[in-house]
């Protein structure tokens, strides 16, 4: 048996990262339709965000950081210059994240992006995103001390219509709504999200009466954010969740902060009830019988470890079984050996590295444990140290539950075995009863399918208090953060002692 550390190895850091993706769930009615911008909507909402915004954000009612926006227009280009910063505790320590992009498009549409330049520092960890469009295609290098990678991309990659995607609001009825995408830089990953508007009315807002629309932004991933925009089409406010806020600040506001920083760490506790649990015996839990009961809608990944069933928009029932039976359904499987500037497993250095770690291992699922039980033995646990690319990680074998399997996915990608991260909640506490934000790994295994594996915790097998709540985005977590309760219905512990499956 392991024994959980005295203090909780969780994901708070990862939460960190979240937050501001989260700047990005409602069902329309019947009579809904989709509405398309059109050239002149585009523009004209570009032009109407000509100038510099300032944002305060807020968790749990606590500022924790601010954002700056800065719109500039020609007759060649439109470029939007942004930064934020986000400062918070974890136990105590401080940990700031810091980031400034720059990105310009095409004066004329579709205005393509033409040109990237992108930094972000978390605790001394520096990433580096630059490129332009050239030769018909966008180039974007990745570059961090563990080396660049430039991947090239199709040219419509990314656009200016996905950056205000309501650009049609004035001919949209509620429930209509737009289809549009993000483009991520760093990884090259695009994704679908929609944009729903709500409603149009007269309010007080930022200390004013003013008209106001509503809308409300979902991705694929999940992430929910409802804001309000001005006459213009300008972003006045947003909310996430029952805990993230951001906004329309002066700049002095947007810059002030209060005494003392949240300690994300403490605030990211989850009470449980129930009665009967051991938590002494949590890493021998075999069987685990939940009730999720959530400020907004849960929604749950299914997979072969954990049945959902929702109960009601709020309130999911979830039984995880720490042994399931073996999964043949390989559907999964796509994408989960791919490489990309986050994930570089095509590295020759990595591949070597992976190669020699397992090289006693008999099986693949031998070679899977040898290469977690590598980084759970030689990384260096720090809470809050906050995300970077997967071959920075492993060169700094520095970081906490986040960073562990994401260097994990990396070596077993590396060594051609399928993975990907998941990410949910686990039993952290016995007094209190309370569970914390974590993640960890599956591997693929032929005759058994999706194989769970903590690096963190050095756990094979993973017990049943490991509740996933994502696959692979690890975003779903940050939409309830602050606003989560577990009731256990149930816990059967391993009858031998020590978790063992077959």
């Amino acid at each position: 048996m392991i024994n959980r550390p005295k203090k909780p190895r969780t994901t708070s850091s990862l939460l960190a990262t979240l937050l501001l993706a989260s700047l990005l769930v409602w069902s329309p009615t019947a009579q809904a339709k989709q509405v398309l911008p059109t050239p002149d909507e585009i523009d004209g909402l570009a032009s109407a965000h000509v100038g510099e915004r300032w944002y305060g954000i807020y968790l749990k009612g606590t500022k924790i950081g601010w954002q700056r926006e800065k719109w500039t227009r020609t007759e060649g280009a439109t470029c939007v210059d942004s930064e934020f910063i986000l400062e918070m505790a974890f136990l105590g320590k401080k940990s700031e994240t810091h980031s400034s992009e720059t990105s310009c498009f095409e004066g004329t549409y579709p205005h393509l992006m033409t040109r990237h330049v992108g930094v972000m520092t978390n605790n001394g960890r520096e990433t580096r995103v630059a490129g332009k469009l050239e030769e018909g295609e966008l180039r974007l290098s990745v570059t961090t001390d563990a080396g660049t990678r430039t991947n090239n991309y199709s040219k419509d990659s990314n656009r200016l219509f996905y950056l205000i995607p309501w650009a049609g609001l004035g001919r949209m009825e509620p429930g209509d709504y737009v289809d549009s995408f993000t483009f991520d830089e760093r990884t090259g990953k695009k994704r679908w999200q929609k944009v729903t508007y709500l409603k149009s009315e007269e309010m007080m807002l930022l200390g004013r009466k003013q008209k106001v629309s509503e809308i409300r932004i979902e991705d694929e991933v999940g992430l929910s954010v409802e804001a309000f925009l001005s006459k213009d089409g300008v972003m006045l406010q947003g909310t996430m969740g029952p805990s993230l806020r951001f906004v329309l600040e002066d700049k002095k506001t947007a810059l002030s902060r209060e005494a003392g920083l949240l300690d994300l760490h403490e605030s990211s506790m989850i009470k449980a009830t129930g009665e009967g649990f051991q938590y002494r015996r949590v890493a021998d839990a075999r069987r685990l019988h939940v009730l999720l009961k959530g400020a907004g809608k849960i929604r749950l990944a299914q997979t072969p470890r954990q049945t959902v069933v929702q109960k009601s928009d709020d309130v999911v029932e979830v039984t995880i079984d720490a042994c399931p039976k073996p999964s043949v359904d390989k559907t999964s499987l796509a994408g989960h050996l791919e490489c990309n500037p986050d994930i570089p497993c095509d590295d020759p250095r990595i591949q070597k590295m992976a190669q020699e770690i397992g090289a006693n291992a008999p099986t693949v699922l031998d070679k899977a444990l040898a290469l977690t039980a590598w980084i759970h033995k030689n990384f260096r646990y720090q809470l809050g140290s906050n995300g970077t690319t997967a071959d920075q990680i492993l060169k700094d074998r520095t970081g906490d539950c986040s960073e562990f399997s994401k260097a994990g996915v990396l070596l077993a990608r590396s060594a051609k075995i399928p993975s990907r991260l998941v990410s949910g909640i686990v039993m952290a506490s016995g007094k209190p009863l309370a569970f914390a934000y974590h993640a960890w790994l599956e591997v693929w295994i032929e005759g058994k399918g999706w194989v769970a594996v903590d690096p963190t915790w050095g756990l094979f097998p993973v017990d049943a208090t490991h509740i996933v709540f994502d696959v692979d985005e690890g975003l779903l977590m940050a939409t309830h953060f602050g606003g989560l309760q577990v009731e256990i219905l149930d816990v059967e512990l391993s009858p031998e002692g020590e978790l063992k499956c077959d």
